[in-house]
């Protein structure tokens, strides 16, 4: 499976799988759904309102109410430019598909990016009823469609699903548990989920420089010298942070 590099706030790389085109349509068919439910409402809204007034209008008032909705349609028009804008590259649909724009070099996409990419909707889906996106997601190499070649964007799948084991929770048995490195309390619990991720990471992919460079990052921050190799000391600084976060001390 094709994946994209995503840089963490740590500088780490951590690798996404890109989007399937089924994840895409699916997530397409939700924000329909969402603008389509939304125009349903402002035009209900808009309805109630001209049955209300009835008797007080004339044909002039008529252009008041378009007015009226072409503002409120305004939300609509931009959904996706906003959404991609204001949710760290997801809208609605891609929330619920765990999936998200990102720039093919692994970092944030800008304003920029997700304005190409929206003004290139009209090409991708309205005028060519979808068929061009269909086809450049399926025929380029990083699964993108016109507004991502241009912009330098693709859609990657976040984890899909989430365990008690996928998260920064260690569960800590041993009564006299030992902290190997109490200096990782100056860490976040975001902190902390990244070296989970990166963990699980490598281990799927058998990723071993990932380990050894987010080793190396954690030394530098926590100023410590690592008492054991790469994985199991990121493995340690995770239990320590778990029992010195638990209250147990």
């Amino acid at each position: 499976m094709d994946t994209v590099k995503v840089q963490t706030t740590q500088n780490i790389a951590i690798e996404y799988p890109l989007a399937s085109i089924g994840d895409r349509i699916l997530a397409t068919l939700i924000d329909s759904l969402v603008i389509f439910t939304y125009i349903m409402i402002i035009l209900f809204f808009i309805m109630i309102l001209l049955g209300a007034l009835e008797s007080q209008l004339d044909e002039d008032d008529m252009w008041y109410f378009m007015a009226l909705f072409i503002v409120l349609y305004i939300p609509a028009f931009l959904y996706h430019l906003l959404c991609e804008q204001f949710f760290q590259g997801q809208s609605v649909g891609k929330r619920v598909m765990n999936i998200k724009v990102v720039k093919t070099d692994g970092s944030s996409a800008s304003f920029g990016s997700y304005l190409l990419r929206w003004m290139l909707r009209m090409v991708d889906f309205t005028l060519t009823y979808y068929s061009a996106a269909a086809i450049s997601i399926l025929v380029t190499e990083k699964s993108q469609r016109l507004g991502d070649l241009a912009a330098g964007t693709t859609v990657v799948k976040l984890k899909q699903k989430t365990t008690i084991k996928d998260t920064i929770f260690r569960d800590i048995n041993e009564v006299d548990y030992d902290v190997q490195y109490p200096e990782v309390e100056q860490l976040t619990d975001q902190d902390i989920q990244i070296i989970t991720e990166v963990l699980q990471t490598a281990r799927k992919t058998n990723n071993a420089e990932m380990v050894m460079s987010l080793a190396v990052k954690m030394e530098e921050v926590l100023n410590v010298s690592a008492k054991e190799k790469a994985y199991p000391f990121l493995n340690t600084l995770v239990k320590d942070y778990n029992y010195l976060t638990s209250g147990k001390i």
